[in-house]
């Protein structure tokens, strides 16, 4: 009896996919596979993560300080700690957007995409050339 084995999987498609001794996996779109690019990709994954997650938190102390500001019925130690909770959220916000518009800027002075929409890359600038119409040669 001879043993039967898989037919090879055809790898020549458009997604990627890592090869791990005789397993094919296979990524989904987007995931970086190696390379320069990689690396551009993962640290623009990086920084938007970072952005996004320190404005959650902030938006979510600045919510947990106000309500505690509420709550603390004239208590004047729980309105100053409320008080500290609504000014350091204010504070980390203030700094998560200067840190976006220097991230922009550093992105425009050194030429790298961050994925960072506040500032848009410069691109040269285009000059259509003019076209004459075509019109049919008149015999003399």
């Amino acid at each position: 009896m001879n043993p039967v084995f898989a037919a090879e999987p055809d790898i020549g498609g458009s997604l990627p996919f890592i090869k791990i001794g005789d397993y094919v996996i296979f990524l989904p779109q987007g995931v970086p596979t190696g390379g320069l690019k990689a690396v551009e990709a993962l640290v623009r994954f990086l920084v938007s993560l970072l952005l996004f997650g320190g404005i959650i938190l902030a938006l979510i102390f600045l919510i947990i300080g106000g309500i505690r500001w509420i709550t603390s019925a004239g208590d004047k130690e729980a309105t100053a700690r409320a008080k500290g909770t609504v000014t350091y959220a204010l504070v980390g916000l203030v700094l998560l957007i200067l840190s976006f518009i220097i991230l922009g800027i550093i992105q425009v002075f050194l030429g790298v995409s961050l994925g960072l929409p506040l500032i848009p890359q410069p691109q040269p600038p285009y000059f259509p050339q003019p076209t004459l119409p075509r019109t049919k040669p008149t015999p003399f």
